[in-house]
C-alpha cells in the first residue's frame, strides 16, 4: 500500500442565469422586506415567505402562557413607596 495523496480541483463555475441587482426597501403597506426590480415589481423575500407560511401555534401559545404568567406576577407585587 502506497501514501499517494490525490489533489482534486473543483469543477469551473459556470454561470447558467443572469442576476439582476435588486434594490431592498422596506414595504409600506405591508411593513416588510421586499426587494424592487428594474421593471418595478415589489418581491417579497425569503424570510417574509418562509414566516408566513411556518406554524406558529407552539409560539402563540406559549406566548399566551408568558402573559398570563406575567400578569399574575405583576398582581403579587407590591409598591414600596
Amino acid at each position: 500500500m502506497t501514501d499517494e495523496t490525490t489533489i482534486m480541483t473543483p469543477p469551473p463555475f459556470v454561470e447558467k442565469f443572469k442576476y439582476n441587482e435588486l434594490k431592498q426597501i422596506n414595504d409600506s403597506v405591508t411593513r416588510k422586506r421586499v426587494y424592487l426590480t428594474p421593471d418595478g415589481e415589489k418581491l417579497p423575500s425569503v424570510t417574509t415567505i418562509l414566516s408566513s407560511t411556518k406554524d406558529m401555534t407552539h409560539l402563540n401559545v406559549m406566548l399566551g402562557l408568558t402573559c398570563l404568567t406575567t400578569n399574575s406576577l405583576d398582581k403579587g407585587r407590591t409598591r414600596i413607596e
